[in-house]
C-alpha cells in the first residue's frame, strides 16, 4: 500500500540535524534527505486526500440515516393503516353477525304471523255470521298489507347492511343480487296486489248480497206489517201468515232466498280464501328462506373475492416499491463504483509520482562496485517480493461479489416487470367490466324507480275507487266512518311506501356515486402502470448490465495496475531501508534509524487500514 513508504517530519528533522552535525557528507546522504522530503510531501498530499475522503463519506452516511428515517416513518404509516384494516374488518364481520341475526329474527317473527293468520282463519271458519266473516276479511287484508310492509323493509335493511359490507366488488355484487331479489320481492308483491284485489272483489259482491239480503229482510217485514194490519182488519188471512210464520222459521223459503244464497256463497269462499291464503304465505316463507340462503351465499363468494382482490393489490404495490428500491440501490452502486474507480485512479497517479521520486534517488546506488552491494540487493529483492505477497493478500477482490449481486438484482426487477405488467393488464380489464357494470346498474335503477312510481300510482288509483265505491254501497254512518279511517290510514301507508322507495332511490344514487369515485381511484391506481414504458426500461436494463460489465473490467485492470505498483513501492521501500542502514553505519549514530522509521510506518499502516475498513462497511451498506 502507498503507507508503506510514508515517513514522519519530525524523525526526517531529527535526520537532517544529525546529518548537518557531520563534517563531509556522501552524495547518498543527500539523495536520502531529497527522498524524505519529497516523501513527507506525498504524505501531506494523501492525508489531505483522505480527509476529503473521510468527509464525503460522513456526508454519504447522513443521506443514509436519512433515507433509513423516511422508511421507518413509512413503515409507522403502513402499520396504522394495517391497523384500521383489521378494525374495518372486525367492524364488517359484527355487521354481518348482526345482519344474520336480524334476518334469522325475521324468519321467527314471519313464522309467528303466520301462525297467528292461520288460527285465526280456523277461528272465522267457525263462525258463520255475516260480521265475524267480514271482520275475518278486513284482518286478512289488514294482515295482507303489514307483511307487505315487514318484507319491503326487511329487503330494504338487509340491502343496506349488505351494500355496508364489502368493497368495490362486493358492492356491485351485491347490487346485482339485491336487484334480483327486489324483481322477485316485486313480483311476489304485484301478486299478492292482484290476489288483494280479489278479496277486494270478494268483500264488495258480500257487501252486495248482504245489501240484498237486508233489503229482502226489509220487504218481508214489511209484508208482515201489512199482513198484521189486514189481519187485523180482516181474519182471512191469518192461515196464510201462520204459514209464512212457520216457513221462515223453518228455514222454507217462499220464492226466491237471497240470504240462503248468501250463506252457501260465503261458505265456498270462506274455505277456498283459507286454501289460497295458507299456500301463498307458505310459498312466501319458502322464498324468504331460499333468497337469505343464496344472500349468505353471495355475501361468502364476495368476501373470498375482495380477500383476493385486496392481497393482488398489495403484491403489486410491494412490487413497485421493490422495484423502486432496485433502481435507487442500482443508482448508488454505479455512482460508488464511479467514485472508487476515481480513487484508483489518483492512487495510481500518486503511485507513479512516488515511484519516479525513487527511482531518481536510488539510481546512483545501483552503480557503485562492491560485494556488499550485491549482498544487499539480494537480501532487497527477497524483501520485496515478500512485501508484494502480503500486500496481494490484503487486497483481496470484493467487487466481482457485488458485480454478480447486481446481475441477480437486474433478473429479478425483470420478473417483476413482467408480474407487474401482466397484473396492470388484469386490472384494467377489471375496470373495465366495473364501468360495464356501473351502466348496467345504473340503468336498472332508473327503470326501478319508474316501475315504482307507476306502481304507487295504480295503487293509489285503486285505493281512492275502493273508497269511492264502499262509500257509495255503505249505508251506515258508523260504516261510513270506519271506512273513511280506513281509507285515511292506508292512504298513510302508501305515502309512507313511497317515501321508503324515495329513500331507497336516494340511496341506489348515493350506491352508484360511491361506485364512480373507487372507479376514479382505479383510475388513479392505473395512470403510473399507463406512463410506464416497458422498452425504455428494458434498453435502461441493458444499459446498466453493459455499464457493469465494464466497471468490471476496468477493476479487473484497476487491480492490476495496482499489484504493480504495490511490488514497485514495496522494492523503492527496500531500497530505501538498505540506504538507511548505509547511512546509520556511516554517521555511526547510536539510534537505530531503521527501527524507528519502521515504528512510524507501521502505525501509519493501520490507520490506513482501520479507514480502508470503515470505507468497506460503508459501502455495503449502501448496497443493502
Amino acid at each position: 500500500s502507498v503507507g508503506s513508504a510514508v515517513l514522519v517530519d519530525g524523525s526526517t528533522a531529527r535526520v537532517s540535524q544529525r546529518m548537518s552535525a557531520v563534517p563531509s557528507m556522501d552524495p547518498s546522504n543527500v539523495l536520502l534527505t531529497q527522498y524524505q522530503s519529497r516523501v513527507g510531501d506525498h504524505l501531506d498530499k494523501v492525508a489531505l486526500q483522505l480527509d476529503e475522503d473521510i468527509a464525503a463519506m460522513r456526508r454519504k452516511l447522513k443521506e443514509d440515516i436519512a433515507i433509513i428515517d423516511k422508511s421507518n416513518e413509512r413503515k409507522t404509516i403502513l402499520e396504522k393503516e394495517i391497523s384500521k384494516y383489521e378494525m374495518e374488518k372486525l367492524e364488517h364481520d359484527r355487521l354481518y353477525e348482526e345482519t344474520l341475526r336480524k334476518v334469522a329474527d325475521r324468519e321467527e317473527a314471519l313464522i309467528r304471523d303466520e301462525m297467528l293468520l292461520q288460527t285465526a282463519k280456523d277461528r272465522a271458519q267457525r263462525d258463520r255470521a255475516t260480521s265475524e266473516c267480514q271482520e275475518l276479511n278486513l284482518l286478512g287484508e289488514r294482515f295482507y298489507d303489514d307483511l307487505r310492509i315487514r318484507l319491503d323493509s326487511t329487503n330494504a335493511k338487509i340491502a343496506q347492511l349488505q351494500l355496508h359490507l364489502g368493497g368495490d366488488r362486493e358492492r356491485r355484487g351485491t347490487h346485482r343480487g339485491l336487484t334480483r331479489v327486489w324483481e322477485k320481492a316485486r313480483e311476489e308483491g304485484q301478486r299478492l296486489a292482484a290476489e288483494k284485489n280479489k278479496q277486494d272483489a270478494h268483500i264488495q259482491q258480500l257487501r252486495k248480497d248482504v245489501a240484498a239480503a237486508d233489503g229482502a229482510l226489509t220487504k218481508i217485514r214489511d209484508e208482515m206489517n201489512k199482513e198484521i194490519e189486514s189481519h187485523e182488519h180482516s181474519t182471512k188471512h191469518a192461515g196464510q201468515l201462520r204459514d209464512r210464520v212457520t216457513a221462515f222459521e223453518e228455514e222454507h223459503t217462499i220464492g226466491e232466498d237471497h240470504f240462503g244464497r248468501l250463506i252457501d256463497t260465503l261458505k265456498e269462499r270462506n274455505a277456498s280464501s283459507a286454501k289460497t291464503d295458507s299456500g301463498t304465505i307458505r310459498a312466501i316463507r319458502d322464498e324468504l328462506v331460499k333468497t337469505v340462503t343464496r344472500i349468505r351465499k353471495q355475501y361468502a363468494n364476495l368476501r373470498q373475492a375482495k380477500t383476493g382482490f385486496v392481497e393482488d393489490a398489495e403484491s403489486t404495490d410491494s412490487d413497485m416499491e421493490q422495484l423502486d428500491g432496485l433502481q435507487t440501490s442500482a443508482a448508488l452502486r454505479c455512482e460508488m463504483l464511479q467514485r472508487q474507480a476515481a480513487e484508483m485512479e489518483r492512487l495510481i497517479a500518486a503511485s507513479a509520482d512516488a515511484r519516479s521520486v525513487g527511482t531518481r534517488a536510488t539510481r546512483p546506488k545501483t552503480v557503485r562496485p562492491g560485494g556488499a552491494r550485491t549482498a544487499h540487493s539480494g537480501d532487497s529483492e527477497a524483501a520485496g517480493a515478500q512485501a508484494s505477497k502480503i500486500q496481494e493478500s490484503n487486497s483481496v477482490p470484493k467487487s466481482s461479489s457485488i458485480v454478480n449481486a447486481a446481475k441477480s438484482r437486474n433478473v429479478a426487477a425483470k420478473r417483476r416487470l413482467s408480474a407487474m405488467t401482466v397484473a396492470k393488464m388484469r386490472l384494467t380489464n377489471t375496470l373495465d367490466e366495473a364501468e360495464e357494470r356501473v351502466a348496467e346498474e345504473r340503468e336498472e335503477v332508473k327503470l326501478l324507480a319508474q316501475q315504482l312510481r307507476k306502481l304507487e300510482e295504480e295503487k293509489i288509483e285503486v285505493v281512492k275507487s275502493k273508497e269511492k265505491s264502499a262509500i257509495d254501497t255503505v249505508t251506515v254512518e258508523s260504516r261510513d266512518s270506519k271506512e273513511e279511517q280506513q281509507a285515511t290510514r292506508k292512504a298513510a301507508e302508501l305515502r309512507e311506501q313511497r317515501d321508503l322507495v324515495d329513500i331507497e332511490v336516494r340511496e341506489l344514487q348515493s350506491q352508484i356515486e360511491i361506485e364512480e369515485q373507487s372507479l376514479a381511484e382505479l383510475r388513479k391506481k392505473l395512470a403510473p402502470y399507463e406512463k410506464m414504458d416497458v422498452v425504455a426500461y428494458e434498453e435502461e436494463r441493458k444499459g446498466h448490465a453493459i455499464e457493469l460489465r465494464r466497471l468490471k473490467n476496468y477493476d479487473r485492470d484497476l487491480r492490476k495496475a495496482i499489484r504493480e505498483k504495490q511490488k514497485e513501492l514495496s522494492l523503492s521501500v527496500v531500497q530505501r531501508e538498505s540506504a538507511v542502514d548505509k547511512a546509520n553505519a556511516t554517521l555511526n549514530l547510536d539510534t537505530s534509524v531503521r527501527v524507528e522509521r519502521k515504528r512510524e510506518v507501521e502505525e501509519v499502516q493501520k490507520q490506513i487500514d482501520e479507514l480502508e475498513q470503515e470505507l468497506q462497511t460503508m459501502g455495503l451498506s449502501e448496497v443493502s
